[in-house]
Protein backbone atom coordinates (compact mmCIF):
# COMPACT_ATOMS: atom_id res chain seq x y z
CA UNK A 1 0.00 0.00 0.00
CA UNK A 2 2.33 3.39 -1.35
CA UNK A 3 2.21 6.45 0.51
CA UNK A 4 3.23 9.67 0.10
CA UNK A 5 4.37 12.64 1.37
CA UNK A 6 2.82 16.54 1.21
CA UNK A 7 6.27 17.79 2.46
CA UNK A 8 8.35 16.21 0.29
CA UNK A 9 9.29 12.80 -1.72
CA UNK A 10 9.80 9.59 -0.13
CA UNK A 11 12.96 7.96 0.61
CA UNK A 12 12.69 4.93 1.38
CA UNK A 13 16.17 3.82 3.27
CA UNK A 14 15.59 6.37 6.05
CA UNK A 15 12.30 8.05 7.29
CA UNK A 16 13.52 9.58 10.22
CA UNK A 17 12.07 10.10 13.74
CA UNK A 18 8.10 9.51 13.22
CA UNK A 19 5.20 9.89 16.00
CA UNK A 20 3.52 7.08 17.20
CA UNK A 21 0.56 7.69 15.00
CA UNK A 22 2.82 7.93 12.02
CA UNK A 23 4.89 4.52 13.28
CA UNK A 24 0.99 2.82 13.44
CA UNK A 25 -0.09 4.76 9.60
CA UNK A 26 4.07 3.37 8.50
CA UNK A 27 2.93 -0.32 9.35
CA UNK A 28 -0.47 0.01 7.22
CA UNK A 29 1.64 -0.35 4.25
CA UNK A 30 3.96 -2.98 4.95
CA UNK A 31 2.19 -6.16 2.84
CA UNK A 32 -0.75 -7.80 4.99
CA UNK A 33 -0.10 -5.51 7.97
CA UNK A 34 -3.51 -3.45 7.24
CA UNK A 35 -4.98 -6.96 8.47
CA UNK A 36 -2.53 -7.34 11.43
CA UNK A 37 -4.22 -4.05 13.24
CA UNK A 38 -7.82 -3.93 12.01
CA UNK A 39 -10.15 -6.55 13.83
CA UNK A 40 -12.67 -8.83 12.37
CA UNK A 41 -10.46 -10.61 9.56
CA UNK A 42 -11.11 -13.84 10.60
CA UNK A 43 -14.47 -13.49 12.03
CA UNK A 44 -16.34 -11.61 9.19
CA UNK A 45 -16.38 -13.30 6.44
CA UNK A 46 -19.04 -13.43 3.83
CA UNK A 47 -19.32 -14.80 -0.24
CA UNK A 48 -20.72 -11.98 -1.38
CA UNK A 49 -17.92 -9.55 0.09
CA UNK A 50 -14.44 -10.93 2.55
CA UNK A 51 -14.21 -9.00 5.64
CA UNK A 52 -16.57 -6.07 5.14
CA UNK A 53 -16.22 -4.89 8.89
CA UNK A 54 -12.27 -5.02 8.12
CA UNK A 55 -13.10 -2.82 4.57
CA UNK A 56 -14.95 -0.48 6.97
CA UNK A 57 -12.65 -0.42 9.58
CA UNK A 58 -9.67 0.19 6.85
CA UNK A 59 -11.38 2.90 5.55
CA UNK A 60 -12.25 4.79 8.07
CA UNK A 61 -8.36 4.86 9.32
CA UNK A 62 -6.95 6.00 5.87
CA UNK A 63 -9.13 8.66 5.98
CA UNK A 64 -8.58 9.67 9.27
CA UNK A 65 -4.75 9.54 8.44
CA UNK A 66 -5.19 11.72 5.14
CA UNK A 67 -7.15 14.60 6.96
CA UNK A 68 -5.52 14.56 9.99
CA UNK A 69 -3.02 17.78 9.92
CA UNK A 70 -0.08 16.15 12.02
CA UNK A 71 -0.23 13.59 9.69
CA UNK A 72 1.40 14.77 6.03
CA UNK A 73 -0.36 12.34 4.19
CA UNK A 74 -1.80 13.61 0.87
CA UNK A 75 -2.49 9.85 -0.86
CA UNK A 76 -2.90 6.23 0.66
CA UNK A 77 -3.68 3.67 -2.20
CA UNK A 78 -4.78 -0.06 -1.32
CA UNK A 79 -5.96 -3.41 -2.22
CA UNK A 80 -6.67 -6.84 -0.48
CA UNK A 81 -6.15 -10.24 -2.46
CA UNK A 82 -8.36 -13.26 -1.02
CA UNK A 83 -7.37 -15.71 -3.28
CA UNK A 84 -7.74 -14.88 -6.58
CA UNK A 85 -10.48 -12.40 -5.98
CA UNK A 86 -8.82 -8.37 -5.55
CA UNK A 87 -12.05 -8.07 -3.12
CA UNK A 88 -10.95 -4.60 -2.23
CA UNK A 89 -8.77 -1.82 -4.07
CA UNK A 90 -9.77 1.74 -3.19
CA UNK A 91 -7.62 5.48 -3.61
CA UNK A 92 -7.81 8.20 -1.24
CA UNK A 93 -6.63 11.66 -1.06
CA UNK A 94 -5.05 13.70 -4.00
CA UNK A 95 -2.16 12.71 -6.31
CA UNK A 96 -1.84 16.61 -6.90
CA UNK A 97 -1.93 19.13 -4.03
CA UNK A 98 -1.56 21.98 -5.76
CA UNK A 99 -4.59 20.90 -8.36
CA UNK A 100 -6.77 18.96 -5.98
CA UNK A 101 -6.78 16.17 -8.19
CA UNK A 102 -8.36 12.99 -6.69
CA UNK A 103 -6.21 9.75 -6.37
CA UNK A 104 -7.67 6.77 -8.40
CA UNK A 105 -6.68 3.30 -8.39
CA UNK A 106 -4.60 3.90 -11.35
CA UNK A 107 -2.46 6.47 -10.01
CA UNK A 108 1.14 5.20 -10.04
CA UNK A 109 2.92 5.17 -6.66
CA UNK A 110 6.99 4.66 -6.63
CA UNK A 111 7.08 1.47 -4.28
CA UNK A 112 10.60 2.09 -2.89
CA UNK A 113 12.77 -1.14 -1.82
CA UNK A 114 9.77 -3.13 -2.80
CA UNK A 115 11.44 -2.55 -6.14
CA UNK A 116 13.61 -5.19 -5.32
CA UNK A 117 11.52 -8.32 -5.76
CA UNK A 118 12.12 -7.54 -9.71
CA UNK A 119 15.66 -7.70 -9.88
CA UNK A 120 15.18 -10.83 -8.14
CA UNK A 121 12.89 -12.31 -10.40
CA UNK A 122 14.90 -11.46 -13.32
CA UNK A 123 17.97 -13.02 -12.29
CA UNK A 124 15.60 -16.08 -11.38
CA UNK A 125 14.34 -16.25 -14.91
CA UNK A 126 18.20 -15.42 -16.09
CA UNK A 127 18.54 -18.79 -13.98
CA UNK A 128 15.96 -21.09 -15.28
CA UNK A 129 17.25 -20.39 -18.84
CA UNK A 130 20.57 -20.89 -17.99
CA UNK A 131 22.31 -17.43 -18.85
CA UNK A 132 23.37 -17.49 -14.92
CA UNK A 133 23.91 -19.42 -11.75
CA UNK A 134 23.20 -18.43 -8.99
CA UNK A 135 26.17 -19.29 -7.16
CA UNK A 136 28.95 -19.13 -9.73
CA UNK A 137 31.03 -15.82 -9.19
CA UNK A 138 30.20 -12.16 -11.28
CA UNK A 139 33.17 -11.23 -12.67
CA UNK A 140 32.42 -14.28 -14.80
CA UNK A 141 29.36 -12.24 -16.22
CA UNK A 142 31.27 -8.71 -15.28
CA UNK A 143 35.00 -9.28 -16.54
CA UNK A 144 35.45 -6.11 -15.81
CA UNK A 145 34.11 -5.51 -12.32
CA UNK A 146 36.40 -5.20 -9.58
CA UNK A 147 37.65 -3.54 -6.17
CA UNK A 148 40.28 -2.64 -3.88
CA UNK A 149 39.65 -5.85 -1.92
CA UNK A 150 40.75 -8.76 -4.07
CA UNK A 151 37.93 -11.05 -1.92
CA UNK A 152 35.52 -9.11 -4.42
CA UNK A 153 35.94 -11.58 -6.83
CA UNK A 154 34.17 -13.95 -4.69
CA UNK A 155 30.87 -12.16 -4.67
CA UNK A 156 28.20 -14.72 -6.41
CA UNK A 157 24.96 -12.74 -7.68
CA UNK A 158 22.44 -15.25 -4.51
CA UNK A 159 25.05 -12.85 -2.23
CA UNK A 160 24.09 -9.95 -4.27
CA UNK A 161 20.59 -10.83 -3.79
CA UNK A 162 20.88 -11.71 0.09
CA UNK A 163 22.18 -8.73 0.94
CA UNK A 164 24.98 -10.71 1.66
CA UNK A 165 27.99 -9.57 -0.69
CA UNK A 166 30.44 -6.79 1.03
CA UNK A 167 29.47 -4.06 -0.88
CA UNK A 168 29.67 -1.08 1.12
CA UNK A 169 26.04 0.17 0.69
CA UNK A 170 24.28 2.81 -1.48
CA UNK A 171 25.73 5.19 -4.03
CA UNK A 172 24.02 8.42 -3.58
CA UNK A 173 24.76 9.96 -6.11
CA UNK A 174 21.70 10.52 -8.61
CA UNK A 175 19.90 8.34 -6.87
CA UNK A 176 16.87 10.42 -6.32
CA UNK A 177 16.44 13.41 -8.79
CA UNK A 178 13.64 15.36 -10.64
CA UNK A 179 14.78 14.88 -14.16
CA UNK A 180 15.93 11.25 -15.29
CA UNK A 181 19.43 10.75 -15.33
CA UNK A 182 20.71 8.07 -16.80
CA UNK A 183 23.91 5.24 -16.07
CA UNK A 184 23.53 5.10 -12.25
CA UNK A 185 24.04 1.22 -12.51
CA UNK A 186 27.20 2.11 -14.46
CA UNK A 187 28.36 4.75 -12.26
CA UNK A 188 27.81 2.80 -9.11
CA UNK A 189 30.33 -0.26 -10.63
CA UNK A 190 32.66 2.53 -10.87
CA UNK A 191 32.29 4.00 -7.47
CA UNK A 192 32.74 0.29 -6.22
CA UNK A 193 36.07 0.02 -8.32
CA UNK A 194 37.58 2.67 -5.46
CA UNK A 195 36.16 0.75 -2.35
CA UNK A 196 37.07 -1.94 -0.34
CA UNK A 197 34.46 -4.84 0.92
CA UNK A 198 33.35 -3.73 4.47
CA UNK A 199 33.39 -8.27 4.87
CA UNK A 200 33.92 -11.29 3.13
CA UNK A 201 30.85 -12.31 0.91
CA UNK A 202 28.86 -14.45 2.36
CA UNK A 203 29.84 -13.73 6.01
CA UNK A 204 27.07 -11.94 7.13
CA UNK A 205 24.04 -10.05 5.54
CA UNK A 206 23.94 -5.96 5.95
CA UNK A 207 21.44 -4.15 3.83
CA UNK A 208 22.80 -3.41 0.79
CA UNK A 209 21.00 -1.33 -1.98
CA UNK A 210 24.26 -1.90 -4.44
CA UNK A 211 23.80 -4.96 -4.64
CA UNK A 212 20.95 -5.29 -6.31
CA UNK A 213 21.84 -2.23 -8.86
CA UNK A 214 24.58 -4.88 -9.34
CA UNK A 215 22.43 -7.38 -10.11
CA UNK A 216 21.27 -4.78 -12.88
CA UNK A 217 24.33 -4.62 -14.76
CA UNK A 218 24.29 -8.44 -14.96
CA UNK A 219 21.05 -8.49 -16.43
CA UNK A 220 22.24 -6.38 -19.47
CA UNK A 221 25.64 -8.42 -19.92
CA UNK A 222 23.66 -11.45 -20.46
CA UNK A 223 21.01 -10.18 -22.02
CA UNK A 224 22.04 -7.19 -23.60
CA UNK A 225 18.88 -5.58 -22.14
CA UNK A 226 18.55 -2.99 -19.46
CA UNK A 227 16.55 -4.12 -16.34
CA UNK A 228 13.60 -1.84 -17.62
CA UNK A 229 13.16 -3.23 -20.81
CA UNK A 230 14.07 -7.07 -19.68
CA UNK A 231 11.71 -6.82 -16.39
CA UNK A 232 8.55 -5.19 -18.52
CA UNK A 233 8.96 -7.93 -21.38
CA UNK A 234 9.23 -10.86 -19.06
CA UNK A 235 7.85 -9.71 -15.82
CA UNK A 236 5.00 -7.17 -16.11
CA UNK A 237 3.56 -7.53 -19.37
CA UNK A 238 2.81 -11.26 -18.51
CA UNK A 239 1.61 -10.31 -15.37
CA UNK A 240 -0.36 -7.73 -17.05
CA UNK A 241 1.04 -4.86 -14.90
CA UNK A 242 -0.52 -2.10 -17.13
CA UNK A 243 0.17 0.54 -14.65
CA UNK A 244 3.95 -0.02 -13.43
CA UNK A 245 7.04 0.61 -15.02
CA UNK A 246 10.44 2.56 -14.65
CA UNK A 247 10.47 6.30 -15.13
CA UNK A 248 13.30 6.60 -17.23
CA UNK A 249 12.13 9.56 -19.08
CA UNK A 250 9.76 11.96 -18.36
CA UNK A 251 6.53 10.26 -18.96
CA UNK A 252 4.23 11.34 -21.48
CA UNK A 253 1.26 9.20 -19.69
CA UNK A 254 -0.14 7.85 -16.61
CA UNK A 255 -1.36 8.97 -13.48
CA UNK A 256 0.99 9.67 -10.98
CA UNK A 257 1.20 10.97 -7.07
CA UNK A 258 3.13 13.98 -7.06
CA UNK A 259 5.83 14.75 -4.43
CA UNK A 260 5.03 18.58 -3.19
CA UNK A 261 7.41 20.42 -1.47
CA UNK A 262 8.16 23.71 -0.07
CA UNK A 263 4.93 24.97 -2.81
CA UNK A 264 6.25 23.38 -5.75
CA UNK A 265 5.43 20.15 -7.73
CA UNK A 266 7.96 17.53 -9.09
CA UNK A 267 7.70 14.48 -10.37
CA UNK A 268 10.45 12.34 -8.78
CA UNK A 269 12.55 9.96 -10.87
CA UNK A 270 14.79 7.21 -8.20
CA UNK A 271 17.62 6.29 -11.02
CA UNK A 272 18.44 3.16 -9.12
CA UNK A 273 15.81 1.06 -10.68
CA UNK A 274 16.91 -2.21 -9.39
CA UNK A 275 16.29 -0.83 -5.65
CA UNK A 276 13.83 1.22 -5.39
CA UNK A 277 12.62 2.41 -9.08
CA UNK A 278 9.52 1.18 -10.18
CA UNK A 279 6.13 2.82 -10.11
CA UNK A 280 3.65 0.52 -9.62
CA UNK A 281 0.06 0.10 -8.11
CA UNK A 282 -1.89 -1.90 -5.49
CA UNK A 283 -3.68 -3.57 -8.07
CA UNK A 284 -1.04 -4.22 -10.43
CA UNK A 285 0.75 -5.37 -7.58
CA UNK A 286 -2.02 -7.71 -6.81
CA UNK A 287 -1.38 -9.64 -9.88
CA UNK A 288 2.41 -10.41 -8.71
CA UNK A 289 0.84 -11.47 -5.55
CA UNK A 290 -1.32 -14.08 -7.29
CA UNK A 291 2.05 -15.45 -9.28
CA UNK A 292 3.67 -15.84 -6.27
CA UNK A 293 1.24 -17.65 -4.06
CA UNK A 294 0.75 -19.59 -7.06
CA UNK A 295 3.75 -20.96 -7.18
CA UNK A 296 4.78 -19.02 -10.41
CA UNK A 297 1.23 -18.85 -12.20
CA UNK A 298 -0.99 -16.20 -13.41
CA UNK A 299 -4.20 -16.70 -14.96
CA UNK A 300 -2.74 -19.81 -16.64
Amino acid sequence: MPRFNRTGHALPFDLGPVSEGRLQFLGFTGAGMLATVLPGCGSDDSPSQPYPQTVAIGQQAIQQAITDPAQPVAAISVAMLKGNNVFWQQAFGVSSVPNQTRATIQTRFNIGSVSKLFPALAAAILQDRRLIALDTPIIRYLPTFTMLSPEYAKITTRHLLSHSSGLPGTNSRNLFTFAPVPGYAADTQAELANTHLKHLPGELAVYCNDGFTMVEQIVLAVTGQSLASFVQANILAPLKMTNSGYLTAVPIDGSFSYPYANGTQYQEFVNAYATSGLSSTPGDMMNLAQMILQGGVFQG
